[in-house]
Parts: C-alpha cells; sequence; structure tokens
C-alpha cells in the first residue's frame, strides 16, 4: 500500500478518528512516517497513551538494529522481519502498487539509526553509505553527516565567490574550518531568531527550504545544506529569506556551506543563473563553502 502524506492522514483522522489529536498524529508521522496503523490506529487504541510511550516501539526497533540488520533488510525487505518495516519503507507506485524504491520510515529514524552507528560501528556505517542508493543513500547521508557535524572537528572546505563577467561562481583556495562539539540538539519549526552557541539546530520537516541545520560559532553563523547531487542551485530570495530570520551580531559573518561526499567534492557546482542577484544584500554579504566531511576514523 502505497504512504500516506500527511494532509491525507490528517483527513482520515477528521473523518474516521476524530478523537485523535491533530497535533499527535504530526507527530506520530513524523517519527514513524506515512503509515496510518502507526499515525492513527496507534493512538486511538491507545487513548491513555501520549507520544512518549507511544514511541516506545518505535525506539526499541531503532535501538535493536544494527548496520548488518539493516544492509540485510535493505537487501530482502520483503522476506524481513517485521521490525524492519518500522524503520524501512517500501515507497510504491499508487497505480500498480508495484515496488519503486526504499526509504527509511522518517528522517528521525535515520537520524536516530546514524547517530547510535557513528558511536558504535562507523566503519560498518561508512560501508552502508557505499552499498545504498537513491533516496535511501541520500537520507542516510544527510543523517549521518548531522552525526558527524554535531561532533565537532576540523573539517575542508573551498570558498566560492561569483563571477559577476562570467555569471559562475568559482572555487577559490581550500581551508580548513574548525568546529567545536555541541552540547545540544534542537528542531525548530522557523529559523531561531536568536540561535545559542553549541547548539546544533534543525528543521522539524524534511522539505524545509535551503537549511538542513544550522549552529552559531565564535564570529560566525553557519548554515548547512546536506546534498549528495553533483551541483546545486541557489535563490538569493530564498537564501535571504533564512538567513534575515537570525539576528546577526555586530562583525558575525553568515556562512552557507554545502555539506557533499567525499567523490563529489571535487567536481560539485554550484549554480544561479535568473535565481541569483550577484548584486543583493544577500549575496554580498554570505560566504559560501563547499565543504567535504569525512568519517571521523
Amino acid at each position: 500500500m502505497p504512504l500516506w502524506e500527511l494532509d491525507e492522514l490528517q483527513a482520515c483522522r477528521r473523518l474516521m478518528y476524530s478523537t485523535v489529536d491533530e497535533s499527535l498524529t504530526t507527530a506520530l508521522h513524523q517519527h514513524y512516517g506515512g503509515v496510518a496503523r502507526f499515525a492513527l490506529g496507534l493512538p486511538w487504541t491507545n487513548p491513555s497513551k501520549g507520544l512518549h510511550k507511544l514511541l516506545e516501539e518505535l525506539r526499541a526497533a531503532v535501538d535493536g538494529c544494527n548496520t548488518a540488520q539493516m544492509q540485510s533488510s535493505i537487501r530482502a525487505i520483503s522476506s524481513g522481519p517485521e521490525v524492519s518495516h518500522r524503520l524501512l519503507h517500501i515507497v510504491a507506485n499508487k497505480e500498480t502498487f508495484e515496488m519503486q524504491y526504499l526509504v527509511f520510515a522518517s528522517k528521525w529514524v535515520a537520524e536516530e539509526f546514524a547517530k547510535k552507528a557513528v558511536r558504535a560501528e562507523l566503519q560498518a556505517l561508512v560501508s552502508l553509505l557505499s552499498s545504498t542508493s537513491g533516496a535511501l543513500y541520500g537520507m542516510l547521508y544527510e543523517a549521518t553527516m548531522h552525526a558527524v557535524l554535531t561532533m565537532g572537528g576540523c573539517f575542508t572546505a573551498v570558498p566560492i565567490s561569483y563571477d559577476v563577467k562570467t555569471s559562475t561562481f568559482i572555487r577559490g583556495v581550500e581551508e580548513k574550518l574548525q568546529f567545536d562539539p555541541c552540547t545540544k540538539q534542537e528542531f525548530f519549526e522557523a529559523v531561531p531568531s536568536s540561535p545559542t552557541e553549541q547548539i546544533y539546530y534543525q528543521p522539524r520537516s524534511a522539505r524545509f527550504p535551503t537549511v538542513d541545520a544550522l549552529r552559531r560559532g565564535n564570529g560566525t553563523c553557519d548554515f548547512f545544506q546536506m546534498t549528495v547531487q553533483n551541483s546545486k542551485g541557489l535563490d538569493t530570495d530564498t537564501l535571504g529569506r533564512a538567513i534575515n530570520q537570525v539576528k546577526l551580531k555586530a562583525e558575525e559573518v553568515p556562512r552557507l556551506h554545502f555539506v557533499v561526499p567525499a567523490e563529489r567534492y571535487a567536481k560539485f557546482k554550484l549554480t544561479g543563473g535568473r535565481t541569483w542577484a550577484p548584486s543583493s544584500q544577500t549575496a554580498s554579504h554570505v560566504k559560501l563553502y563547499i565543504m567535504r566531511v569525512c568519517t571521523p576514523s
């Protein structure tokens, strides 16, 4: 059965599960993904349980799954244990119901799995990353990068400038960027206006534009966008709306880092075209970087 979108779940809730709170359905969708059995059926049959209790089985599934089990489930999802279907979902064709590809149940599942794997079995996680592809690879890569960036460290990055004459982005001289470890992780609906240092901020929605994470450093406010593509288009207006929500301190420099896999780092390109206005305040104020994040050894 195809996965449900959040608006479809909420429409069904209003018609058939009206005793389930709207915000609870939203929260369960953000954790379990688009499966009506969990987002609607679970709270309906357990009306006395709050979100924490309703997530117990999902947390247990993540805690009990290592990289070898995840690899096995990816290779044979149809014959895998029931618990694997809580963590991985089949994206099916909405007309034929045939399997198209696999995804993690949610951004939350991918990140919790990656955090655990980075701490406990890093090399196995690297191997798992190299063997995945498509949407599943993109989700696992982003989740792994969040886990690595929160740990801090020294990262290789190349600054990017814009050549007005040729209307192209040009690479500068490679730099080493140092980030302190973060002590806390917080999620937001809108970009926080006054982010605190050593807190790693992430949007709650997987569809939040431009910004996948941000953190405030010593004299910088760093925005991160993870991508496994070979290029990325820049939009001045979208970037400006995100950065302008932060109240920057005097002399504080906003930086946008495109975090890419090591094998794409050398040839990764930024594009602008009509969506990039080089004379705008955003373009002249924000420092752009392409960053290569290698998993720590």
